[in-house]
């Protein structure tokens, strides 16, 4: 690795060379990736609405609109690289993530996709088993990536989106696992897209992205009261020590949903509530440390890369390994956060604070 300056950041993976912008700056957006003087954008954020009716009323007034599943997973961007003939998968802060790189050599239909139209890339959630999110394991533990969005690539860093429906014409033809999309709705719609969140939030899933089908704006997300409580567990189980903007904003988000979508009994809401934050505390509490556990399948060159990639943030901690095959190893491993497991263990020791 070598860092050129406190914007760009020159990388390796394998004989690959690229660079990702460090922080904003301009037209400069972190995560942003330069490979072959290809500039490959992250992908912009979505705003998110607190009361969902009125915040469709104003993003979209009458305007049509496609409604599909937001998936809790870790968002990747696939690209393939002509040189090596390798597709590769970017995370959002714009590293080559070496595990999301290996599923995806697996995935002809992808490959198939971007080799005919080199000048696109994919936006993609990696679900299942993966190094990043626990979570997401509800839609299975197969490893796998839902493409979301398609973008083509340009020689300066503008995101140039195809429109929906475009998109989901390509990944049919394509036959490529796509984001349920659950069709395309406006204003006037509204009851099917509260039931359509109310049968999310009985299944356990994240909620809703709502994205004009004419442009790349206006575009909207909502997620359900579980995925609310569960995002909000799961920083405060890890002692709010890794950066997760949105936290004391889900605390009212989980109000709203109650009050003006429901779906969920309030005694039932309450209950889980609490469960699901008491169970991560108490669990970090009875093993003296603020840890997650997950269990991957990668190469052995590929663990190795993604553990210096792990370790920058956290301390890993190999706790099994076993063999699969004849280029696999089946890997459980802990992340531990360093910071909130030193506040748990001094005040296990008998550490005292005022207030």
């Amino acid at each position: 690795m070598i860092k050129n300056d406190k914007i760009v950041e020159q990388l390796y993976y394998k004989s690959i060379v690229y660079s990702r912008d460090v922080r904003d700056f301009g037209e400069h957006i972190r995560g942003t990736v330069n490979i072959e003087n290809k500039i490959i954008p992250s992908y912009p954020k979505i705003p998110r609405a607190f009361f969902l009716k009125e915040a469709i009323k104003k993003q979209f007034s009458n305007n049509k609109f496609i409604v599909e599943e937001k998936i809790d997973g870790t968002n990747v961007r696939v690209f393939y690289h002509a040189n090596s003939n390798t597709l590769l998968a970017f995370t959002r802060g714009g590293y080559v993530c070496p595990y999301s790189t290996e599923i995806l050599q697996e995935n002809k239909n992808i490959g198939e996709l971007l080799q005919d139209f080199p000048h696109l890339c994919a936006f993609g959630e990696l679900i299942g088993n993966n190094p990043y999110n626990h979570i997401s394991t509800i839609y299975g533990l197969e490893p796998k990536i839902l493409i979301f969005d398609i973008f083509k690539v340009r020689k300066d860093y503008q995101l140039d989106l195809l429109l929906p429906l475009q998109r989901k014409e390509l990944l049919e033809r394509y036959e490529i696992d796509s984001v349920p999309i659950f069709g395309v709705m406006d204003i006037h719609d509204y009851k099917k897209i509260e039931e359509k969140l109310q049968n999310l939030e009985a299944k356990g899933r994240e909620g809703l992205v709502m994205k004009s089908v004419s442009g790349m704006e206006p575009r909207l997300k909502y997620i359900t009261f579980n995925a609310c409580v569960a995002a909000i567990a799961d920083h405060i189980a890890k002692g709010f020590e890794q950066s997760a903007p949105g936290t004391k904003e889900r605390f009212y988000l989980a109000g709203t949903y109650l009050e003006k979508v429901g779906g969920i009994k309030r005694e039932q809401a309450y209950s889980l509530f609490g469960k699901m934050i008491l169970e991560r505390l108490t669990e970090a509490i009875a093993k003296g440390e603020a840890t997650e556990q997950f269990t991957i399948r990668i190469s052995e060159e590929g663990w190795e890369l993604l553990k210096r990639r792990i370790r920058k943030h956290v301390i890993l901690r190999e706790d099994k390994r076993k063999k699969i095959g004849n280029n696999k190893i089946e890997i459980t491993f802990s992340k531990i956060y360093p910071k909130s497991t030193g506040f748990i263990k001094e005040f296990l020791k008998g550490k005292v604070y005022f207030d």
